[in-house]
């Protein structure tokens, strides 16, 4: 018995194709050939890991400095890109701050996650009377 397998395609975009092909033949000479072909394509994004949740903060929270996201594929390592992205400018109309983390394999599959925290001034002031005596 004998047994050869071709790939054809390169990259993610065609896929590849296995043909594999095993070959029978006996004393004398009949042969039996049979051939599996095996299409492997790649259409599953990947995964983002550690994105946080939404947050509402008021003036005097403090602004968390931006998640360290991982991303795992089942074809590779992709890189995560961040970006940040500001509205408003004060606490009186308030500012948010849009984090997005997106991932993209060899393949060009993406996935894309987004934070979103919000800063708004909800404190009433305070008066305070000094009475000079």
């Amino acid at each position: 018995m004998s047994f050869e397998e071709t790939v054809i395609g390169t990259d993610c975009g065609s896929g590849f194709v296995y043909t594999r092909t095993w070959t029978a033949t006996d004393a004398c000479g009949n042969q039996t050939i049979e051939t599996q072909v095996i299409n492997i394509i790649d259409n599953i994004p990947p995964t983002l890991n550690g994105v946080p949740g939404d947050l509402n903060l008021t003036c005097i929270d403090s602004l968390p400095a931006p998640a360290s996201v991982t991303a795992t594929d089942n074809c590779g390592t992709p890189i995560v890109v961040f970006e940040e992205e500001i509205a408003g400018t004060d606490c009186g109309t308030g500012i948010v701050y849009t984090r997005t983390w997106a991932a993209a394999d060899d393949c060009g599959n993406v996935t894309q996650a987004t934070q979103t925290i919000t800063i708004l001034d909800d404190i009433d002031p305070v008066i305070r009377v000094f009475r000079v005596i």
